[in-house]
């Protein structure tokens, strides 16, 4: 069960098949009531937020604004339709889509769509063939598949109508906004205001037969035993739950933000946390081959996996150590080190460990190795080891300086070099001397991670503080191409956040590398000299390591059990220039220029003043012919103005793409042609 990203949507088809959705990709199946869980891999990479299953193998989830569907228990899906917010499907061939202007229908499992009727509105579900219910801000009523809507008198404005369940043909439930349960007991003609107890965001309702039922919403899971004519809570938390699903009379699931994800077998009396992976702080990520990887993190958690980080193994280490760092000479043969001098290491892939004596008791925070016999090891106060026996017995290496070093590396058998607190220092005799090369001065600073492509070119990064409040910590990233005797030094600007700074850096060949920047990812093409953001990845997290196996597929782990993969380089450089001087009266979405075009083209768009005259989260993704998606080039909150994005497609196949601008209900889509 991916630990981190937030859940959107649960649902069980029996007792023991049910699926979970989330953002970044996440969807993740089991088949025997939750005991294991399953990551599903798709050709999309996108933030899934709903979803309804038929039965154990056909099934539908929307992402990105697009409905997806699976005939085969989720090994495959098939993009359908895009630009709508809810769905409903009443049997497995007809279904209904709506968003902010229409309905829409299709007749053949989604395969063909068509507009049926104008309709405002984020969610739909429809009790029969004729009969159904659409809302976002008011609730309507059609009675003949959507052609008309009527207005439920007494129900709005504002509701922000978030889901639909009806326990049979005439009795059914609403949610939304300001803690708002509604009722019918005549078909939807009529509904009536229930008395929730709370005033809090209301995502989700299940039902259990007529009488029990479940709601959940921030900070509130509200349980009901009498058809909603009373409601008291469930589970006194302080979570975003999105989803609340029965999978039988008596065992509930609920998830939401951040990953938290609870489950009940007592109807609802107790309940305990359903993640079956580690959420523990991940420190490092470390791959012997392109598939089998190992990530090692706080409370004796180390995982792995054998299918390129499809599915994460949590390994038994017998011990609850913190782990700093984990290296791999082959598949079968690794290391983790851990505070308090603590090594541990297996020969057989995790399947059983054997504590090692390093001969001391201060924390360990990095390992590396030069060949297959010796290893490396640095730490607090100055620690660094040495082992010329696989680990067998371990040497204390004279390093001259007493800061906390917290990253060693060696270029060859000779040549390495170690970061910590202020100062870089290098040994060309295997560690047996050590110098310093180099001295932060100007304010406090940790460096934290240093790689080198040769002995001569190299990088250190780590964290910056302002001596002035409010003290952010911002990225400092250190260069040199003489083995330490100059360098050059950058600093990424904190882009908003009060705690950036680099925990990792790792280059795939000497022009192109990655640095983690508090939760966001930089990269580089051209050795080092200029720096660009990815994307911000996990707003609210730390990356802590980050490990490529090849130029395009790359890991990044970090807090709570966060796992990042990418396959694509991570993604296109962004590129986003704007001009806020004139400040465009609509949003609009110009035709790209040049096109058709050969590997560059430039992506024009106007974002008027928002209704709080501040910013306005806009979306442009790019889409294949199939309509998957290929890329996302802009996610993020942006201020008034005109922009420019750039497109660098050098890694795609000619054919024709589509770009789609998402800016709340704007949503336009045009196409381009890249012909190589």
């Amino acid at each position: 069960m991916p630990p981190n990203n937030s859940i959107k949507s649960i649902k069980f088809i029996n007792d023991n098949t049910g699926f979970v959705i989330g953002i970044e990709n996440t969807i993740v199946k089991t088949t025997n009531t939750g005991l294991t869980w399953k990551f599903i891999t798709t050709d999309y990479d996108i933030n899934y937020n709903s979803s309804q299953f038929l039965d154990v193998n056909t099934g539908f989830v929307i992402g990105n604004n697009a409905i997806f569907k699976t005939m085969n228990g989720g090994l495959n899906w098939q993009y359908l339709f895009s630009s709508v917010y809810g769905m409903h499907f009443i049997d497995y061939n007809t279904g209904y889509a709506v968003n902010s202007s229409y309905l829409y229908k299709t007749t053949n499992g989604g395969i063909n769509w068509s507009t049926v009727s104008p309709v405002n509105a984020r969610e739909v579900y429809f009790i029969n063939s004729v009969t159904g219910f659409a809302g976002d801000s008011y609730m309507y009523k059609t009675t003949n598949s959507g052609l008309n809507w009527s207005t439920i008198e007494g129900i709005g404005p504002f509701l922000q109508l978030e889901s639909f369940i009806f326990v049979n043909s005439s009795t059914g439930f609403a949610v939304g906004a300001n803690g708002k349960i509604f009722k019918t007991v005549n078909g939807g003609d009529n509904w009536i205001t229930l008395v929730s107890g709370t005033t809090e965001y209301l995502n989700s309702i299940t039902f259990y037969g007529p009488n029990t039922g479940f709601v959940c919403g921030d900070n509130v899971l509200l349980k009901t035993t009498n058809s909603g004519n009373s409601w008291f809570n469930s589970y006194n938390n302080n979570f975003l739950f999105n989803s609340v699903s029965f999978s039988n009379s008596t065992t509930i699931y609920v998830g939401g933000f951040h990953g938290a994800f609870y489950k009940s077998t007592d109807e609802g009396n107790s309940w305990y946390s359903a993640v079956t992976g580690p959420r523990n702080n991940l420190k490092s990520v470390f791959f012997p081959s392109m598939d089998t990887g190992y990530c090692a993190g706080y409370g004796g958690a180390i995982i792995n996996t054998t299918n390129a980080g499809n599915k994460w193994n949590l390994l038994n280490t017998g011990v609850t150590y913190n782990f700093n760092s984990v290296f791999f000479k082959d598949n079968s043969t690794g290391y983790a080190v851990a505070d308090s001098g603590r090594i541990i290491t297996t020969t057989n892939g995790g399947i059983n460990w054997v504590n090692l004596i390093s001969g001391v008791n201060t924390n360990l925070n990095s390992i590396s190795s030069t060949n297959t016999s010796t290893l490396f090891i640095c730490g607090q106060g100055g620690t660094i080891l040495k082992s010329t026996n696989n680990g067998l017995s371990w040497n204390q290496l004279t390093s001259g300086v007493s800061v906390n070093l917290n990253s060693v590396f060696f270029a060859d058998e000779n040549t390495g070099y170690c970061t910590g607190g202020n100062v870089v220092i290098k040994s060309t005799n295997g560690g047996q001397n050590w110098s310093v090369k180099f001295t932060v001065t100007s304010s406090p600073s940790d460096l934290l991670s240093t790689y080198f492509t040769s002995n001569l070119n190299g990088y250190v990064t780590g964290i910056h503080i302002h001596p002035t409040p409010p003290h952010f910590q911002v990225t400092y990233i250190l260069k040199t191409s003489n083995g330490g005797e100059n360098w050059l030094i950058h600093y990424e600007p904190d882009h908003g956040a009060e705690r950036n700074g680099s925990n990792s850096v790792f280059f795939v060949n000497e022009n192109t590398g990655y640095v983690t920047s508090g939760g966001m990812i930089l990269r580089t093409i051209d050795n080092g000299n200029n720096w660009v953001i990815l994307k911000p990845v996990t707003s609210f997290d730390r990356i802590y390591s980050i490990f490529f196996t090849s130029q395009y597929i790359g890991y990044a782990v970090g807090t709570n059990g966060t796992i990042l993969k990418t396959i694509d380089m991570g993604g296109p450089i962004l590129n986003l220039t704007g001009n806020s001087t004139n400040i465009p009266n609509f949003l609009s979405l110009s035709q790209n220029y040049p096109n058709p075009f050969n590997p560059q083209t430039k992506i024009k768009f106007a974002v008027p003043s928002n209704v709080k005259d501040q910013t306005t989260n806009v979306k442009l993704v790019i889409y294949d012919l199939l309509g998957r998606e290929v890329t996302t080039l802009v996610n993020e909150e942006l201020k008034p103005g005109t922009y420019e994005a750039d497109w660098d497609a050098s890694n795609y196949s000619s054919g024709v793409y589509f770009y789609k601008l998402i800016a709340g209900d704007f949503v336009e889509t045009k196409k381009m042609i890249l012909m190589k």
